[in-house]
């Protein structure tokens, strides 16, 4: 299992590199903590709902781990590779295909 979960973490981390996102890599944990984008003007929540809503990739917020608002998302990658790959294309086309006055690309 550890073989599993190591390739899932280094697929998922190698992904959000090439997509542009900043993270910080796990230890141990079965998710990556991912900035939000310095050109999003906005909370992690309204970041995160933008992702569910738009690419439909659920992420949890920073805020449900740390008091006031934060700038950091977690991804988990404890899940089958074939939703990994699609949650990987799917944040890469909402990335890809933001409008230039949403100002969300990392």
């Amino acid at each position: 299992m550890r073989t599993v979960y190591l390739r899932k973490r280094d697929y998922l981390c190698q992904s959000l590199k090439q997509i542009g996102y900043r993270f910080v890599p796990p230890k141990g944990a079965f998710y990556v903590y991912v900035q939000v984008p310095d050109s999003f003007h906005g909370t992690a929540m309204a970041y995160a709902e933008q992702l569910a809503q738009k690419a439909l990739v659920a992420v949890i917020p920073g805020e449900a781990f740390e008091a006031g608002h934060s700038k950091y998302f977690r991804i988990s990658y404890a899940t089958s590779m074939a939703n990994l790959r699609l949650a990987v294309q799917r944040l890469s086309a909402y990335v890809r295909n933001q409008p230039e006055e949403e100002v969300v690309k990392p």
